[in-house]
């Protein structure tokens, strides 16, 4: 097996290459491809409808995990409620750390979802 090629910092690039280098660089979208924006875009329009007139982070994270219950009783598909939530936290970080009951049940809905894929050992 070859070895896999190393990374190497270049060091000897002056100041004026790097800043021509990032010049059209955004830093809060380069984490995040422009796919990835629009999924997450897409997802968040769900929601919105419901968060419009929070008062407080509380209330929020009671009303998004009513959403997330309303969806998973709707039959959705499980990545456009992740996608919400992703999408929230990207277009409004002030609310990252905020619904932790919301990530709660989005991660309950997945260890219940992969449960109800496994097959029964009774039927082996």
């Amino acid at each position: 097996m070859a070895r896999a090629a190393r990374w190497r910092f270049n060091a000897r690039r002056s100041q004026a290459q790097r800043k021509a280098d990032r010049k059209n660089v955004i830093l809060l979208d380069s984490g995040v491809t422009k796919q990835t924006q629009l999924r997450y875009a897409t997802a968040l329009a769900q929601l919105l409808p419901v968060i419009v007139d929070i008062g407080h982070l509380i209330d929020l994270d009671e009303k998004v995990t009513n959403w997330i219950q309303q969806r998973w009783e709707a039959g959705d598909s499980l990545h456009v409620v992740s996608d919400a939530l992703c999408g929230l936290h990207y277009f409004e970080p002030w609310t990252r750390r905020g619904i932790p009951t919301s990530w709660s049940g989005e991660n309950s809905s997945h260890h219940l979802a992969l449960l109800l894929l496994r097959i029964p050992l009774s039927m082996l």
